[in-house]
């Protein structure tokens, strides 16, 4: 059995509820983006196969962090509940964005790796120049954070690629967006946004777009320059950028709709007809080879795609629950595989059905989102599984077989569970690092088990 350092098991329930906001019913849905509070509980592990346990550092040194790791099988059968925190945004604009110059923050050298288009591993020991940002070998065992102070309060790195353009990364913390050339070694800051939940699509070379968790903020990132634009509606859902062409961009809107913009954002229109997914609505994924492929989620009908840009959409079916009521959350199309797509959803048939089970599940699909298959859901045996409204969800760039999934918390300094299942051999790993979460995460192009994390802060006394 298997809990962590200093959390009894009826503790950890109490705290993670406190801690997780206002509760919501399975049935409930926000138009907020997706981030909606649950209260959850969290168990016990069963079926557990290996526990290692290595040391570990504080968040704000450049050591090395250690980890917890744990190793399972996949979920099936009853399932307790998991705590939660959400975050829901309303509309915000991107006036007043600026663009500063930088000196960027260098570090010891140690000499990278190159693979692929030019990328390269950090070439460093040490982070300079931002906080909130960390990164490690061996898909997350281990973390070396930046020794930047984070911000005061509670604050996101949310947004976090890698872009196309060899080195280059693209974050934002606490409003103030950050580039790096050098692999995440040293950082410049190019300027402050008007802050809501942010998420950044990677573009051609050293394009990049941050957009808002459903409300407006909308930049272009052009190498070291933002460039702030007027969003076309008060609520991203999505955004996609299409490979072959720098400045053509989609958009998911609030009412289920795509917009297109051939100029990288000035100017915008719409295309094929809405999704039926009502005013209750999540996220919309895109393709990363094709933008014709979307995604859309939305409460108490599961997912519609299109492959024809909004020409037609089909409602996707769940194996096993065709009949059931589905909230669908997100939805991210794998790289490596237009045919896989990995789904975030709560099932309310089961959740009514049973009151132990807050019905959140993991799928996969292997036909572009028509049908889905469960494959991790929060319960045995996976009673260290906690699963959100809001999971982040980050599928792994060059095997359509791998996803990674967190949750983090402070309460009892809980600290962060880095997560990854792997559909080849059906198995479950995670790593338990101290840190209040991890905003985001990033793959580096040079090597598919070097990762990037966003570290959100909190000075509550609680967090690790």
């Amino acid at each position: 059995m298997y809990k962590a350092p200093g959390i009894t098991g009826s503790l950890l329930v109490f705290a993670l509820a406190a801690c997780s906001g206002d509760s919501t019913t399975a049935t409930d849905a926000t138009t907020d983006g997706g981030s909606t509070g649950g209260e959850t509980t969290a168990g016990t592990t069963a079926g557990t196969v290996e526990t290692t346990a290595g040391p570990a550092t504080g968040g704000s040194t450049g050591e090395t962090g250690g980890a917890t790791e744990m190793t399972v099988g996949t979920s099936s059968g009853s399932v307790t509940t998991g705590a939660t925190e959400g975050a829901t945004t309303a509309g915000a604009t991107t006036e007043g964005a600026t663009t500063e110059g930088a000196t960027t923050a260098g570090a010891t050298e140690t000499g990278g790796e190159t693979e692929g288009d030019g990328w390269a591993l950090p070439a460093c020991d040490e982070i300079g120049g931002a906080p909130g940002f960390g990164f490690g070998p061996d898909e997350g065992a281990t973390i070396t954070p930046s020794p930047e102070p984070l911000p005061p309060g509670k604050t996101y790195t949310h947004g976090l690629a890698a872009l196309e353009a060899p080195g280059v990364l693209v974050m934002e913390h606490a409003a103030t967006v950050y580039r790096s050339t050098d692999a995440g070694c040293g950082w410049e800051t190019l300027g402050v946004i008007d802050w809501t939940p942010t998420f950044i699509t990677a573009g051609v070379d050293e394009h990049a777009w941050i957009w808002s968790d459903n409300a407006s903020t909308l930049v272009h990132v052009d190498g070291a320059t933002l460039e702030p634009l007027i969003s076309p509606v008060a609520n991203i859902k999505g955004l996609g950028a299409d490979p072959d062409d720098a400045m053509r961009i989609r958009i998911g809107d609030g009412s289920g709709g795509l917009q297109e913009s051939p100029n990288g954002g000035a100017l915008w229109m719409k295309i094929g007809t809405p999704a039926p997914v009502g005013v209750l609505n999540y996220r919309a994924a895109f393709d990363p080879a094709d933008l014709d492929h979307a995604l859309f989620g939305g409460a108490q009908v599961g997912f519609y795609v299109t492959f024809d840009g909004g020409g037609q959409w089909q409602q996707s079916t769940f194996v096993g629950a065709e009949d059931h009521v589905i909230n669908g959350f997100d939805a991210v199309v794998s790289a490596a595989d237009g045919d896989v797509v990995w789904a975030l959803g709560l099932d309310i048939t089961d959740a009514d059905a049973d009151p132990d089970f807050t019905g959140r599940r993991l799928y996969r699909s292997e036909d572009g989102g028509l049908s889905f298959t469960p494959v991790v859901q929060q319960g045995a045996p996976n009673n260290d599984v906690i699963l959100t409204n809001g999971t982040r969800i980050v599928a792994h760039p060059d095997d359509a077989d791998i996803l990674y999934f967190v949750f983090g918390t402070c309460f009892s300094g809980y600290g962060t569970n880095l997560y990854r299942y792997d559909a080849g051999d059906d198995s479950l790993t995670w790593h338990n690092h101290p840190y209040a979460d991890f905003g985001q995460l990033a793959v580096s192009p040079a090597d598919p088990t070097f990762l990037y994390v966003g570290i959100d802060g909190d000075d509550n006394p609680q967090c690790p």
